[in-house]
């Protein structure tokens, strides 16, 4: 009978393998990701992929001042951007979750941007509160009437943004298998703007606007909006730009989010 207790211990044993991997299963479907903590309740893990504003999603009034001095074309200035939004935004999402940035090899992942690129429409909603948020009713009308003879456009005069719409119903889904991911961040669209000229000659601060969506794995927007993000008009390096005042705006749409995902959570 002396080798009982071995038989135990070897059973213990098995019993605490079983119980390790069990807590360290996630899930990767319909369902978002969860971990157990330290006092074995279940958290939520997330993962998030990010994708900076395409190539016609790009409005500048002040790439003829960027190119003066740094010799610079509009493709290289836009493109200078683009990858610098990402490099950014992955950064102030990655210090609060994981995250995946698809521009940090645009060849090996040129399929799945084009995927995604594809993949969405936009539509221009009224910007939302982000007091009490709630998802944008995309209700623009541009009405015409005749007056005096003449068509006469009213345009509404609501603060709208460039908001994304999903409409592959697969694409989230084919990213969450492909990458794990379970949140999706989009810069639909970046405005630089140069502002007008004082009196003395000297322009105003420019405005950075980016306008975002952020999706979960079902599709659903759990926020969006626009950030304002003055700089002046002295800079014109494109990185130094992103690094000294813009990458700000990075970490307002990665807070936004944070609180987006935390509130979700605390609703279930």
């Amino acid at each position: 009978m002396n080798f009982l207790p071995s038989t135990i211990a070897c059973f213990i044993g098995i019993l605490f393998m079983f119980a390790g991997y069990t807590n360290a299963q996630t899930t990767i479907g319909d369902k978002e990701p969860k971990q157990k903590s330290g006092n074995g309740n279940l958290i939520q893990k997330h993962k998030v992929l990010i994708l900076p504003f395409g190539d016609k999603m790009y409005r500048s009034e002040i790439d003829q001042s960027i190119a003066k001095e740094t010799k610079m074309n509009q493709k290289e200035i836009r493109f200078a951007f683009q990858d610098a939004v990402d490099d950014w935004l992955y950064k102030k999402i990655k210090s609060r979750f994981d995250a995946v940035s698809l521009f940090s090899d645009t060849a090996k992942f040129k399929k799945d941007l084009t995927l995604l690129y594809s993949g969405v429409g936009f539509s221009y909603d009224k910007v939302p509160s982000q007091t009490n948020y709630e998802t944008p009713v995309s209700d623009y009308e541009r009405k015409m009437q005749i007056k005096n003879g003449n068509i006469q456009t009213e345009v509404n005069s609501d603060a709208r943004f460039m908001n994304t719409k999903i409409l592959n119903k697969d694409l989230l889904n084919s990213m969450n298998k492909k990458h794990g991911c379970d949140v999706f961040v989009f810069i639909n669209e970046l405005d630089l703007l140069s502002g007008s000229s004082t009196e003395f000659g000297q322009a105003v601060q420019r405005s950075a606007i980016f306008h975002y969506t952020c999706f979960n794995l079902r599709g659903e927007q759990i926020n969006s909006g626009i950030v304002n993000v003055k700089f002046p008009s002295s800079i014109n390096d494109p990185a130094k730009i992103m690094s000294m005042y813009l990458s700000s705006g990075m970490e307002v749409i990665a807070s936004r989010l944070e609180k987006a995902l935390n509130e979700s959570k605390s609703k279930k």
